[in-house]
């Protein structure tokens, strides 16, 4: 799972550009926050942890993670939000590209 958050970590970083060690920060501006939220959706959707263990591997307790994921549910359709609807969209492009490497692990 530490590996699915680094590629998510990754992905927004590089999209966002923003550094990996603030997102991983007590840093709380917006656009750090939300790059965050972004990587704490993708974790729920595409693994099996539990929003107590995501909380465990981005630093912060299951609470914000759920606060993060509802932020990221409601949010990301308002029209300023477009930067994140475009993170959003690679989020689950990737999360599908390691659900199907999964699958084929099982299966091999």
């Amino acid at each position: 799972m530490i590996d699915t958050r680094d590629q998510f970590l990754r992905l927004v970083c590089d999209e966002l550009k923003i550094s990996p060690l603030d997102v991983m920060s007590k840093r709380r501006d917006s656009r750090t926050s939300m790059a965050r939220h972004l990587i704490m959706w993708g974790l729920h959707q595409y693994t099996e942890a539990t929003t107590t263990q995501i909380g465990h591997l981005m630093g912060r307790d299951h609470a914000t993670v759920c606060y993060g994921i509802g932020a990221v549910e409601t949010n990301v359709t308002m029209p300023y939000h477009k930067e994140a609807r475009k993170v959003l969209t690679l989020i689950k492009q990737k999360g599908e590209d390691l659900q199907c490497e999964r699958n084929e692990k099982r299966v091999g």
